[in-house]
């Protein structure tokens, strides 16, 4: 006989559960820097919940510990970057967050402060 007893889900970093509801959430598309985001994570792997900031001189995404740029939002779903490569992604910008859920256990203070439409639980 099969065993019908409920079982414990696990997540891993590729599912945003961080978002506390993506479909009354807002985000928008940004074009991330391959080359950006490898010098922040070597093994090419960026995790859901990743802060992006955009680099003002290029528009382009990248770690928000980039130097001259403006919090943009959180990488939603996991991304494998290429060196030169260039990625369209989603990016959340307004709506509810578990902050102890996102990579590193929180958000920068930057953003928190840049991104009002963003509520940090």
């Amino acid at each position: 006989m099969a065993d019908f007893a409920p079982t414990r889900n696990t997540y891993s970093s590729t599912q945003p559960i961080w978002a506390r509801d993506l479909l009354k959430s807002e985000n928008h598309g940004r074009l991330i820097d391959g080359d950006a985001m490898l010098a922040a994570f070597p093994t090419g792997v960026v995790p859901s919940g990743t802060p992006i900031a955009k680099v003002n001189t290029t528009s382009l995404g990248a770690p928000a510990a980039t130097a001259d740029s403006t919090p943009d939002g959180f990488l939603i779903n996991e991304l494998k970057v290429q060196a030169g490569g260039r990625y369209l992604e989603g990016v959340f910008h307004a709506g509810t967050i578990t902050e102890r859920l996102l990579p590193g256990g929180s958000a920068p203070a930057a953003f928190k402060t840049a991104l009002t439409a963003v509520s940090f639980i």
